[in-house]
């Protein structure tokens, strides 16, 4: 699908049926591991590809001027790290409307 250049779109869909994780990050990893998404590609999914699926991606997804600021600032030295590591708590910080709500 990323070869024939459409938008790929990744999300929990937290349910006990089919999806019992409400996990970005074992999504990610996921999708790196067993979908052989690179890492940039499936946070790009989890991200502002799923923001326009949902009609939204004017307002979320991405860090832009303009746009609502919800960000997580991960502990990691490489971005690349998000598509290994799950079940491990790996936010530093998270910021919800540009503010801060959460700190380790």
């Amino acid at each position: 699908m990323i070869d024939a250049g459409l938008p790929v779109v990744l999300a929990s869909d937290f349910n006990p049926g089919s999806s019992p994780t409400a996990s970005i990050p074992m999504i990610v990893s996921l999708a790196v591991t067993q979908m052989k998404l690179s890492v940039a590609e499936a946070v790009t999914a989890v991200t502002v590809n799923a923001a326009y699926s949902l009609s939204r991606g004017h307002l979320v997804g991405s860090l832009e001027r303009g746009k609502v600021a919800d960000f997580v600032i991960h502990e990691f030295n490489d971005y690349r790290e998000l598509g290994y590591y799950f079940g491990v708590e790996s936010a530093e910080q998270v910021f919800m409307g540009g503010c801060r709500v959460h700190a380790r």
